[in-house]
């Protein structure tokens, strides 16, 4: 069989000689049998290595368009579900100070009505 490289400077197998390399491992492993070489000559040939290359570079490049897409789109989910919280802090924050104050508030006026009354008992 013959294993000469083309002229093209590619160094990729012509097709003609990929089915003669595959008949010529048929003799030697089973799974090269003459009823696998149909199956086996429908392989990509080397010579559309730089296409498959260029091909895989664009698989590639929309992986990693998708995973930036998608990345930016949790990222902006994460944003607003940071600034929701924020609000609700801030909301709870304010609720909590509007408590603080009436329960000093009431502190206070209990305080006077305890004097007032610590008072009253005195001169009785």
């Amino acid at each position: 069989f013959k294993s000469d490289y083309n002229d093209d400077g590619s160094g990729g197998m012509r097709r003609s000689e990929s089915v003669q390399l595959v008949m010529a491992l048929g003799n030697m492993h089973p799974d090269f049998s003459p009823e696998n070489i149909d199956k086996l000559s429908n392989l990509p040939t080397m010579n559309n290595s730089s296409e498959d290359a260029s091909k895989n570079d664009d698989d590639e490049q929309v992986r990693k368009d998708v995973r930036r897409e998608r990345n930016r789109e949790h990222a902006r989910i994460s944003r607003e579900r940071k600034r929701k919280k924020i609000e609700l802090l801030t909301k709870d924050n304010e609720t909590l100070k509007k408590d603080q104050a009436a329960a000093l508030e009431e502190c206070c006026r209990l305080r006077d009505t305890l004097t007032r009354s610590e008072h009253e008992n005195a001169r009785l």
